[in-house]
């Protein structure tokens, strides 16, 4: 009985195949818009995960914040009024050896970097940052790193990007070994290019935001020398300046966590538990990634509930189409009672047609919404896979809708009157 009545709703639909594919519009529409969005949306999340926290994963940010701030986003807590950062509160060089000596087993090293200034080059407007190299974390395309020796004797060397490359030399290759002059506040400073890197969350970046900031490294002393106009090697670049923020490297299978609230309580145990103003303050990309990533997935499910507007308004349709398909089939209904169906059995047939149309309708916007994914992403250049639990979920809640707006209408039917139903012209 039950695929009786599954093929008995394929034949109606099949006989009017207009008003089928009318009624499961919305329904298809419903379901292929929260697939590509829940798609999208993944894909999005995995990359930048993929992309960002391969690298960072095992790093420790440590940042000059005010004694009231919980960490360096607080903003409700930072004081306006605070006095300005002195030489006594920058991390500094002693700190350094300090961290170094207590937990240098469980890291591999510091990631520092020196903010140089806006460069020109031509018409380029560059921003360049002197860093030592656990603090580089794009991947390098042509040419080689900055050495230890070039970080150490503050060598004229600069890493710059494969857009940057391909405006001066055509391409990344060809730079290599090329000389570039950079103004840096009316001072033409000369580099030797010794590395091009690729930006790993280009695709993404310039997707979303447009094309990105010229980007150009060099040396973390060689920046301080350029600054402070002195020459100095990087251990005494480092003794004489100090850095609002820093990085911890840690090693491989190191609980992050731990290390992280460790060093939390020896720097401002140690150093800045006389300051007046300012202490540490400790993140990891653990919970930065978490943070994100939740706003993020609320952005994703309120998008996905207002698409899921339209599949509560395709199901809403389907309880209209199927009053009208009622309505048609009144002498059908009242031939079926006269030879004996019973008011259960009418009511199936049509709870059933619903669940069909709703099913149908579903597995189609499921198609749509994965092509919609796939091809959105692809133009976004992120790897996209279909979220099999939306898509459950999906159609799951689209037969739900269809059994609460169907129940209705084979109600309807299966009240009424034979004999009246007979007579019905």
């Amino acid at each position: 009985m039950f695929f009786d009545n599954i093929r008995m709703a394929l034949a109606e639909l099949k006989a009017n195949k207009m008003r089928s594919l009318l009624t499961m519009l919305g329904i298809v529409i419903g379901i292929s818009s929260v697939i590509t969005i829940v798609t999208i949306g993944d894909a999005i999340k995995n990359s930048v995960n993929d992309l960002i926290g391969s690298n960072t994963s095992n790093t420790i940010w440590v940042d000059l914040i005010q004694q009231g701030m919980s960490d360096y986003n607080d903003e409700r807590n930072r004081d306006p009024d605070a006095r300005p950062i002195s030489n006594k509160d920058y991390i500094n060089k002693d700190m350094l050896d300090g961290i170094s000596e207590k937990f240098g087993d469980r890291i591999k090293g510091f990631g520092l970097m020196q903010f140089l200034g806006w460069g020109y080059s031509g018409e380029d407007q560059l921003l360049i940052y002197g860093l030592t190299n656990s603090q580089f974390s794009e991947k390098m395309i042509a040419g080689r790193m900055i050495t230890s020796k070039e970080q150490q004797n503050a060598g004229k060397v600069i890493l710059i990007s494969k857009q940057f490359a391909n405006k001066l030399y055509d391409s990344p290759e060809n730079a290599v070994g090329k000389q570039v002059e950079i103004d840096l506040g009316g001072k033409l400073v000369s580099f030797t290019i010794v590395g091009v890197y690729g930006q790993k969350t280009e695709g993404i970046m310039n997707s979303m935001f447009g094309t990105p900031n010229i980007y150009c490294y060099v040396p973390l002393a060689t920046a301080i020398n350029i600054q402070k106009g002195k020459d100095f090697d990087l251990d005494e670049a480092l003794a004489d300046t100090g850095f609002d923020y820093i990085s911890v490297v840690a090693k491989e299978g190191t609980d992050i966590d731990s290390l992280k609230n460790e060093l939390d309580s020896y720097l401002n145990n140690t150093f800045y538990s006389n300051n007046d103003t300012y202490k540490a303050g400790l993140s990891s990309f653990t919970e930065e990634s978490q943070d994100a990533f939740q706003i993020f997935d609320y952005i994703k499910l309120a998008i996905a509930a207002i698409a899921a507007i339209a599949l509560f308004v395709g199901c809403i349709g389907v309880m209209n189409i199927m009053i009208v398909s009622v309505t048609e089939r009144t002498r059908e209904i009242g031939t079926r009672k006269a030879l004996g169906a019973t008011n259960r059995e009418i009511k199936t047939q049509f709870l059933l047609e619903a669940l069909v149309i709703c099913v149908i309708g579903s597995l189609i916007g499921i198609v749509l919404g994965t092509a919609g994914g796939y091809a959105v992403s692809s133009v976004m250049k992120v790897h996209a896979t279909p979220s099999f639990g939306a898509m459950v979920i999906s159609v799951l809640v689209s037969m739900l809708f269809g059994l609460f707006f169907g129940y209705y209408p084979a109600k309807r039917a299966a009240e009424l009157n034979p004999i009246e139903a007979l007579r019905y012209e």
